[in-house]
């Protein structure tokens, strides 16, 4: 690891909680690495768009080649939060396009919520509740890097999409 996890024992943190220390680095590690992007004018190898391109890779059709040279990373291990990823690729003009793209999917979602179909309300509630997974997860890594991501928008559709049917099948056995 890059980062030295020691908690001196005659502090306090030391004393009461050994664990915390390695805790609290783990979840500030991506403020970490952004600041470490922040502080550098070098840029490494791009980051943001390419977990959407790591399982065609693993198929054989390689988008991010670095001509057999290693990917060049200069922040430690972990990963970028959300905000950090545009800004590593493509400075502040990505930061505020995300943050652009984060609005409109949120008011995407609203007027979804609104309608007058159910089935529209529960695609806006689950886009809704993707884009709140994101956000909250965003300071330490971006979420849809993980593998679980694609699963949680597939779950969230289905439970949505079916809750009208089930309820209205509840409905009539009752």
């Amino acid at each position: 690891d890059e980062i030295p996890i020691r908690v001196r024992p005659d502090s306090i943190l030391g004393q009461i909680c050994s664990i915390c220390n390695p805790i609290a680095l783990y979840v500030n590690h991506g403020l970490i690495n952004f600041t470490a992007v922040a502080n550098s004018e070098q840029k490494g190898t791009p980051v943001f768009f390419r977990y959407l391109f790591w399982p065609i890779n693993r198929l054989g059709f390689n988008f991010f080649q670095n001509n057999g040279n290693e990917p060049l990373r200069i922040y430690g291990k972990g990963g970028l939060p959300l905000a950090g990823s545009p800004y590593h690729d493509y400075g502040i003009t990505g930061v505020l396009m995300v943050g652009f793209l984060f609005g409109v999917f949120f008011s995407l979602s609203l007027i979804a919520l609104e309608a007058k179909s159910s089935l529209l309300a529960g695609i806006g509630m689950a886009t809704l509740s993707c884009n709140f997974y994101i956000i909250t997860l965003s300071f330490i890594f971006t979420a849809t890097s993980i593998m679980l991501f694609p699963f949680l928008v597939f779950s969230t559709l289905s439970v949505f999409c079916f809750l009208p049917l089930i309820s209205q099948q509840f409905r009539k056995n009752n």
